[in-house]
């Protein structure tokens, strides 16, 4: 028979794995094929370590906080909503896209047919696949409104599907002062209960 100890060793194991597990089953990926922006250039002003004109790549996205690395240093960055835009020696050859709760996206330029060339701009859209997991949120209250994320959920159901991770539960019904809170979603968390 296992000690007390052991089996508490064991569970906190077990639940770390799945955290692990959870965070790295979402993942990053391109959509369609990058393309060559022959319409934009590069500013001239903006170049690298070497004095050359910069190459960029536009990046487009829905996913906000998405930030980047490549092997020679990204020489500048400039933000937008839905847009990032990486101005990068034209001797670059890989760049990896990080978001929290998503696996690293090392993207190599060469194997997508991205060639760099000073003054020329490419654009790659970025897109993220989540896995998502049934939670339960009860309340003592018929009829509420829930949204999760800011979208209305099913009214009658008491079990939601979401991507884990922390996000904003809203939970009202007329007459009733309004529940709005973040919540932190995983395998081990997925049971809430409020009254209103």
């Amino acid at each position: 028979m296992k000690k007390p100890n052991d089996l508490l060793i064991l569970f906190l194991f077990l639940v770390f794995v799945i955290r692990l597990n959870a965070q790295d089953s979402n993942s990053l990926r391109i959509d369609g094929k990058p393309e060559l922006l022959f319409g934009e250039l590069v500013d001239k002003s903006i170049r690298d370590v070497n004095g050359d004109v910069c190459a960029a790549i536009k990046i487009i996205s829905s996913l906000t906080g998405l930030t980047f690395d490549s092997n020679n240093r990204i020489v500048k960055t400039t933000k937008k909503t839905g847009e990032d835009i990486l101005y990068l020696q034209p001797s670059e050859q890989a760049i990896t896209v990080y978001k929290t709760g998503y696996k690293p996206f090392k993207i190599l330029l060469n194997d997508m047919g991205i060639r760099l060339n000073s003054g020329e701009v490419w654009k790659i859209e970025i897109s993220g696949e989540s896995k998502t997991i049934a939670i339960n949120i009860l309340v003592d209250k018929p009829d509420v409104e829930i949204k999760i994320d800011g979208v209305i959920q099913e009214k009658g159901s008491n079990t939601y599907n979401v991507i884990p991770g922390k996000r904003k539960l809203e939970i009202s019904k007329s007459g009733y002062k309004s529940i709005i809170e973040d919540i932190d979603v995983s395998p081990s968390n997925i049971f809430f209960r409020y009254n209103l």
